[in-house]
């Protein structure tokens, strides 16, 4: 079901910020390419505690923008 993570931690190797938008596309490591699926997702709050979190790592919101549904 597209649109119920609300929710990622990633290394923040990017400098994210709120307001940024994510293109997530899905990826086949057998194969090592893209397929299908791609999902857009805007950041509402990144959450960078290390009281919380490891070192280096932050907790991204995220909204959906747009799905495009499709699967190999």
């Amino acid at each position: 079901m597209y649109g119920t993570k609300k929710a990622e931690i990633r290394k923040n190797d990017r400098g994210y910020k709120a307001g940024d938008t994510l293109l997530l596309r899905e990826w086949d490591a057998e194969e090592e390419e893209y397929i299908g699926r791609i999902v857009r997702r805007v950041i509402t709050h990144v959450l960078a505690d290390e009281q919380f979190l490891q070192p280096g790592k932050v907790m991204l919101s995220m909204a959906l923008i747009y799905h495009n549904g499709n699967a190999r």
